[in-house]
């Protein structure tokens, strides 16, 4: 990809250009925005103290080098950027489009560590131009990646600084090694970011592998801001430099980067194999899919508000021999749409999706249409292939909420080594009203987005450690010990002993480092496997979970009722407190099929969730919508819906809102369904 490279001048924007080279990616230009007639600006978005010096950087990584002065200010402060006219995102906007109109640029590089605010802003602006953010430094622990720079020969000095236990007078002019010491005692004692995040301070890099010329700084004068006594402010104006050759100009940029101890994508699969329990080769046999016969063309759209939150389901696209996938999926969103306005509220109330499409080679034409219901922000998403009627090449159902300013969403654009992008439309993760809801995760290397290499035990860990990573952005405390319920969708019945096996591990090992040896969580997460025919990327593993923010107050019931030849299984997780939790599986498993009626086992199942209802003091208005999997072996779609529907309404008054998913298999041959929430 070719890129133009952010920069301020500082270690961050320089060290991830190194980052860009390391993997595959050609620098081709440098931008800069530089204040107008001072020093510094205040700022949110940018670094220009130093920007006296970018001239000359550029001419030590001899490329060509773009600025613009910043005409705007910080107008638009919120968490999430919309264009605002006068904003000084807009300037970076306006340089990166006369950029592109000039050279043929694919991505921008970006330095970001920590800062949501910048790394949005640069996602927003690459998004308007088609362009892809590079952040390889996102997320890395600080501790680490400051002493990965210094192993990797960025040299640099603290030009600013702007924090409790940082002295104008002892600490500019001191180079990353001789302030690394002095970071990691000010982070111990007073939280403070060690690689200064926080604007605790800024840099100016003087050289790096790039630099085919050395920086010498000849001349700086020392301006002190403010003389505050516990956090004084003050910085480097250089005001005279010049160039030392170092007579590298013909090595390649890659070449001499690549005995450097970098932090790289390509050792992602050692690193995961390392973890990884067992490396064998686990036997699969081919599975003859099912294709169900034609359903009903009038499935009827099934919604309901309780509360502050509502649920759709049942939203599907038919097949017509005269209209494309396209065409198809646009009247399916359509009846969405109009369903969102009966209900009075929007697409921006949506907060998780979950998509279903009977091909998935139709997949980039749905989400062609899909994407266009959302601006900033979209609802998390699980996509799989599942076994629809073959007249039905579509099905939908989500969640949402009616009223309220506490949703938080993360939709991280950017390409990195923290997890895996999302690129499409839809977020990694949505918080709302203490429970997290996080997209469905495959194993996407993060640096270059593809399948990692291995098979299911590698794909499994890669998978977990993205869960888990978004868990703990969302809530510094979230880890896969914090999940209530999981969908683990695999292709292949073999998978699930080795899919639970690992969930247990990776769970039982972050539960240690959490609570210790002796401690445990209070709940056990409620798992589900689901056997599909494929999956997006040819993935074999698939993660959606649903978890709660705090979970001191939750608790676990199990109900396990055995008869002559099945058996129903209810387990709950549900909070104790004012947190309104709760959530359930319940399953359904034969012991044989002699003489079973199975509308019978379908009345006795949700009989027996209605006694787990009353039991706790609820009832059918606690209960959302109800993701119903059954393999497409065992019943027919039209017949399941009336029985399941007539078996709720025999229960109450109460609407249900239902989604029959068909599937190749569940957790074992002997369950015949799971109704999930």
């Amino acid at each position: 990809m070719k890129v133009v490279a952010l920069i301020s001048g500082g270690k961050d924007s320089c060290y991830n250009m190194m980052q860009c080279v390391a993997e595959g990616h050609q620098l081709v230009a440098l931008a800069n925005l530089k204040p107008k007639d001072c020093d510094e600006l205040d700022s949110y978005m940018y670094q220009t103290v130093g920007h006296h010096g970018i001239e000359m950087y550029a001419e030590a990584m001899s490329l060509p080098l773009y600025r613009r002065t910043i005409e705007g200010r910080s107008k638009q402060i919120d968490r999430y950027y919309q264009p605002t006219k006068n904003d000084e995102v807009e300037d970076l906007y306006e340089l990166l489009k006369t950029i592109k109109s000039e050279l043929h640029i694919e991505g921008v590089s970006c330095g970001a560590i920590l800062s949501d605010y910048q790394r949005v802003r640069v996602e927003n602006v690459c998004e308007r131009l088609g362009l892809t953010s590079l952040a390889y430094l996102w997320r890395r622990d600080q501790e680490e990646l400051l002493q990965e720079m210094i192993n990797c020969k960025v040299e640099a000095i603290i030009i600013k600084v702007a924090s409790l236990g940082l002295d104008p007078n002892k600490h500019l002019g001191k180079t990353l090694e001789e302030i690394y010491p002095h970071m990691l005692k000010m982070s111990d004692k007073f939280g403070v970011n060690i690689c200064g995040e926080g604007g605790e301070f800024e840099s100016f890099t003087y050289d790096c592998p790039l630099f085919n010329k050395k920086i010498i700084i000849d001349d700086v004068e020392k301006v002190i801001h403010s003389y505050d006594p516990f956090s004084p402010v003050g910085y480097l104006n250089v005001k005279q430099i010049h160039l030392q050759d170092k007579n590298i100009s013909n090595i390649p940029l890659h070449e001499r980067l690549k005995d450097l101890p970098m932090k790289r994508g390509c050792d992602l699969q050692k690193e995961i194999l390392s973890e990884a329990s067992s490396s064998e080769t686990v036997r699969v046999a081919d599975i003859t899919v099912e294709i169900p016969p034609p359903s009903n063309d009038n499935v009827k759209v099934l919604c309901r508000k309780e509360g502050n939150m509502f649920y759709i389901s049942n939203i599907v696209s038919y097949n017509n021999s005269t209209l494309s996938i396209t065409d198809q999926t646009q009247l399916a969103l359509t009846r969405l749409k109009d369903t969102l306005s009966n209900l009075k509220v929007s697409t921006k109330n949506m907060v998780s999706v979950c998509l279903y499409v009977r091909n998935m080679a139709d997949f980039a034409a749905v989400n062609s249409v899909y994407k266009t219901l959302f601006d900033i922000n979209p609802p998390v998403r699980g996509c799989v292939e599942v076994c629809l009627s073959r007249n039905i090449d579509l099905q939908l159902d989500c969640i949402g909420y009616i009223n309220g300013e506490d949703k938080s969403t993360l939709h991280v654009q950017s390409i990195s080594h923290w997890a895996s992008a999302n690129i499409g439309p839809y977020s990694q993760a949505v918080k709302f009203d203490g429970k997290i809801y996080v997209a469905g995760q495959i194993a996407l290397c993060p640096a270059s987005m593809t399948i990692i290499e291995g098979g299911i035990v590698p794909q499994t860990l890669l998978s977990l450690r993205h869960t888990d990573r978004i868990l703990h952005v969302m809530a510094p405390d979230c880890t896969l010990n914090s999940v209530l319920l999981c969908i683990c969708y695999i292709t292949k019945p073999a998978y699930i002993p080795v899919v639970k096996r690992e969930w247990k591990k990776e769970a039982k090992t972050i539960n240690i480092k959490q609570y210790g040896e002796l401690e445990s969580s209070n709940h056990t997460s409620l798992i589900q496997c689901i056997v599909v025919p494929t999956l997006p990327k040819h993935g074999l593993v698939e993660w959606l979970v649903y978890a709660a923010e705090h979970t001191s107050q939750l608790t676990e019931l199990n109900i396990v009722e055995n008869y002559s030849n099945y058996k129903v299984r209810i387990d709950v997780i549900h909070s104790t407190d004012s947190q309104n939790i709760f959530t359930c599986k319940a399953s359904l498993e034969v012991t044989s099929s002699v003489g079973l009626i199975y509308k019978d086992l379908i009345q006795c199942l949700f009989e027996e969730y209605d006694k787990v209802l009353i039991k706790m003091k609820l009832d059918w208005r606690s209960v959302p919508l109800l993701r119903i999997f059954f393999p497409t072996s065992i019943f027919n779609y039209d017949q399941l819906f009336n029985d399941v529907n007539r078996s709720i309404e025999s229960l109450t008054d109460i609407s249900p809102v239902f989604s029959l998913i068909p599937v190749i298999a569940l957790d074992t041959p002997a369950q015949i369904m799971s109704v999930c929430h």
